[in-house]
C-alpha cells in the first residue's frame, strides 16, 4: 500500500561517479538501491563505443528495475542537466507502457535543496551509515516527494539545519531566532492540521521527527515518548 517512488541523483560536478538510485516503499523505507555507472552519459552522436554500450546496458538495468519495483513515481533533482536525463527516463518509461502496458510512472523534478542538508545530518548518518552522500540525496527527494512536511521537519533539530535552506534574498535582515520561531510555529500549524500517527512514529525513525510539533509535547516531551 501507498506511492512507490524511485529517486535518481546524478552528481553533476564529479564526471566519474555513477547514478544512484533509491527505491522507498509506501511507509517512506528503503526497499531497493541500483547503480548505474554509464546513465549519465549521452549514448547518442558519441563515437566511443563503450560509453555507448555502458549506456545501453544501463537503460536495459533501469527497465529492468522499473517493472520489478513497479515505481508509482520517479524523482530527479531540478539542477543541471535535469531536463536531459528527465527526457531519457520519460524514452524508458514509454517504451515500458507500450512493451508491457504499465500504469502509467509520473517523472517529476524535485528541488534538491533539502536533500543536499539532509546528507550532512546526524540524523541520516545514524539512520544509514554506510550510504554514500548521492545515495542519501536520492533517498531524500524520494521522500519529499512522497511527503514533504515530514522530510523538512527532519531539519527541526539542535543543529537547527532548517536554517541552512535557501530563504530568499531578505534573510539576512531576519535573526536566526526570529527565523526559527517563525518557521517552528508554521510546522506546529501544519503537523497538527494533518496530524501525526504515533505508532507509526515509533516504528520509523524518518518519521519521528514530527511528534515535536504536536500540541503539548514539544522535542523533550516527544523524545521521552518515543524512548517509552
Amino acid at each position: 500500500p501507498g506511492i512507490r517512488v524511485l529517486g535518481l541523483y546524478i552528481d553533476l560536478n564529479e564526471f566519474d561517479k555513477p547514478a544512484y538510485g533509491i527505491l522507498i516503499n509506501g511507509e517512506g523505507e528503503v526497499e531497493e538501491v541500483i547503480t548505474l555507472p554509464y546513465f549519465r552519459y549521452s549514448h547518442k552522436g558519441t563515437q566511443n563505443r563503450d560509453l555507448t554500450k555502458g549506456k545501453l546496458a544501463d537503460i536495459e538495468k533501469l527497465k529492468d528495475f522499473i517493472l520489478e519495483q513497479k515505481p508509482h513515481v520517479i524523482g530527479l533533482p531540478c539542477e543541471g542537466r535535469s531536463l536531459i536525463y528527465q527526457k531519457d527516463l520519460q524514452e524508458i518509461v514509454t517504451a515500458l507502457e507500450q512493451q508491457h502496458q504499465i500504469d502509467p510512472i509520473a517523472i517529476e523534478l524535485v528541488d534538491p535543496s533539502v536533500a543536499r542538508i539532509y546528507k550532512e545530518t546526524t540524523r541520516s548518518k545514524t539512520e544509514f551509515p554506510s550510504y554514500k552522500p548521492e545515495q542519501k540525496m536520492a533517498l531524500s527527494l524520494c521522500r519529499r516527494l512522497r511527503d514533504p512536511l515530514v522530510e523538512f521537519s527532519q531539519l527541526c533539530n539542535f543543529s537547527n539545519d532548517i536554517l541552512n535552506l535557501p530563504w530568499g534574498m531578505l534573510k539576512k535582515f531576519v535573526s536566526s531566532e526570529r527565523l526559527r520561531e517563525c518557521l517552528y510555529e508554521e510546522f506546529m500549524t501544519r503537523v497538527n492540521e494533518v496530524g501525526v500517527d504515533l505508532n507509526f512514529a515509533v516504528d520509523h525513525f524518518h518519521y519521528q521527527s514530527m511528534v515535536q510539533f504536536v500540541c503539548g509535547l514539544g522535542p523533550g516531551k516527544g523524545m521521552l515518548f518515543l524512548n517509552f
